[in-house]
């Protein structure tokens, strides 16, 4: 009987090499419950029922859909994600485009659709009610939860949803994606970046390999995931109540430093899918997709973390090649706000390079020594100026106390 714990992951489960490539082993199921439940959280609770009524008709014959989340606020960067998907792939075959809104408005809508290619498949909008999720961590918005009611959205027709993140651009043929095997699990991802110190912060990498023969001491780390790309078996997703332990786990770590991730690298850690990083390529700092060959860049590149393309204060270097494709959106910057950003860039790059210049000759960190020095010494200053001055009040009160009881004994 399911007690509602979330489960501890099998260590048999398909690794990824320390060159960070899949290795392709099946993924085991056999796994152990940890001994401390959650409190139960109710899906059917969470608006999803109305929801799915709402769009049973529309989406019952949804296959292979791609889903999107946000609101109105990423309006922008959902018609330039979409524009980049539409434009590598001209013949979508039987794909579908659902986007989950929240506070979306009708014009806002029509903007996003007139930034699309034409030709283009129609995008069926799902509201989604996000009040239940604001008792979770507040570090994100609402919609950044909405990918976990995916498989209580559509019908048990649908069996395979590609869910891809706002501030991604796709840049290659996505019809690989879809013939990956799954060896079983309930979803497929690819490895965060910073894998290592995800893992080691949530405590994923002390699980004992019990399968290796004579080494039953031995540990096994679980890689971190980055669930901005995800490939997802819904009947397996729904048979595993993947959804449901995440809430329950997100009920309880409400702290949860990157909540709905998090959440779903813990109940489900060494058991998804690894996919190659072509399908989430997350390195979008380092090197510019300008200057990479057209047969060599990867089918999505994700813009994960603070610094966004789009920000000019982030000084992206392959903001310029994001503006190419926002550029052809009905969200293309205007000449005004061209000179405008122009001018920011320059003022946050000259900045940036000054600090680095000062901080190679070590000058930011002499004054910062010498600030510190000067202000310990003042003060202590003060506080002697302190003690001497309830010392020398104290003595004067004495004095006068004195002189008040001698005066008294003369009179007598």
């Amino acid at each position: 009987m399911d007690r509602g714990f979330y489960v501890a992951p099998d260590l048999s489960a398909s690794r990824i090499l320390p060159s960070h490539k899949p290795t392709g082993a099946m993924i085991h199921r056999d796994r152990c419950s940890l001994p401390q439940p959650f409190g139960k959280v109710s899906i059917s609770t969470m608006g999803i029922t109305a929801l799915y009524e709402k769009n049973a008709s529309a989406l019952k014959a949804a296959n292979h859909p791609i889903v999107v989340a946000c609101d109105e606020a990423y309006a922008m960067p959902l018609a330039t994600m979409l524009r980049s998907l539409l434009e590598s792939n001209r013949n979508l075959g039987c794909c579908e485009i659902v986007v989950l809104t929240s506070g979306f408005s009708a014009d806002a809508r029509e903007k996003v659709i007139r930034s699309l290619p034409s030709g283009s498949p129609a995008i069926q909008w799902a509201p989604v009610g996000c009040a239940a999720f604001e008792r979770f961590s507040t570090a994100y918005v609402p919609m950044a939860y909405a990918r976990l009611l995916l498989p209580h959205i559509f019908s048990d027709h649908v069996t395979k949803v590609l869910y891809l993140d706002v501030d991604v651009l796709v840049l290659n043929e996505l019809g690989p994606i879809w013939e990956i095997d799954l060896d079983g699990a309930a979803f497929g991802a690819v490895v965060d970046t910073h894998s290592q110190e995800h893992s080691k912060r949530l405590r994923l990498d002390g699980y004992r390999d019990a399968n290796m023969p004579g080494a039953s001491d031995v540990c096994r780390p679980c890689e971190y995931f980055n669930s901005g790309v995800l490939l997802i078996d819904l009947p397996r997703w729904k048979q595993e109540r993947v959804s449901e332990r995440a809430m329950q786990y997100l009920a309880q770590h409400p702290e949860a430093m990157l909540p709905d991730q998090d959440a779903l690298n813990v109940v489900y850690a060494g058991l998804w899918k690894p996919l190659d990083f072509r399908w989430n390529w997350q390195q979008h700092d380092l090197k510019g997709y300008s200057q990479m060959p057209q047969g060599g860049l990867p089918a999505i590149v994700h813009f994960a973390g603070r610094r966004k393309p789009w920000i000019v204060s982030s000084l992206d270097v392959n903001a310029r090649f994001y503006d190419g494709f926002r550029g052809r959106t009905q969200f293309a910057r205007k000449r005004s706000e061209r000179a405008r950003d122009a001018v920011v860039y320059a003022c946050v790059f000259s900045w940036t390079r000054s600090k680095r210049v000062l901080k190679k000759c070590g000058l930011i960190s002499h004054v910062y020594r010498v600030l510190r020095t000067t202000w310990s010494a003042v003060s202590q200053s003060r506080a002697m100026s302190g003690v001497l001055s309830h010392a020398s009040h104290n003595s004067a009160s004495g004095a006068r106390e004195s002189a008040m009881r001698e005066g008294d004994n003369e009179q007598n």
